[in-house]
């Protein structure tokens, strides 16, 4: 799972897993998401993994609001979907920034 912590508002940090091929066919790695304003996927494109082959994937955590923040990630693949849990705590910024929502 993804634990980002204590982030500034609009201060973004990125987190990086390692999705791992154990089996003895090609998987097809087809989508990455997140369901979460606050976390972004990254811009995927579909990949046939061999077996014992490895992808890296990236998260990025952009806190708009202030207090504790939960998402997923999904990562579809051609044998099922596999979910991360992701969570962060948007703090002040010392800069005194604040997201322009609307």
């Amino acid at each position: 799972d993804f634990e980002f912590g204590k982030r500034p508002l609009c201060e973004a940090v990125f987190a990086r897993t390692e999705m791992l091929n154990a089996g003895s066919v090609d998987l097809e790695v087809l989508s990455v998401s997140t369901d979460n304003v606050h976390f972004h996927g990254p811009q995927f494109k579909p990949i046939t993994l061999s077996p014992g082959a490895r992808v890296n994937i990236s998260v990025l955590f952009l806190p708009r609001l202030l207090g504790p923040v939960n998402s997923t990630m999904r990562v579809s693949t051609s044998t099922g979907v596999y979910v991360r849990t992701m969570t962060g705590h948007g703090v002040e910024s010392p800069y005194r920034v604040a997201p322009l929502l609307g």
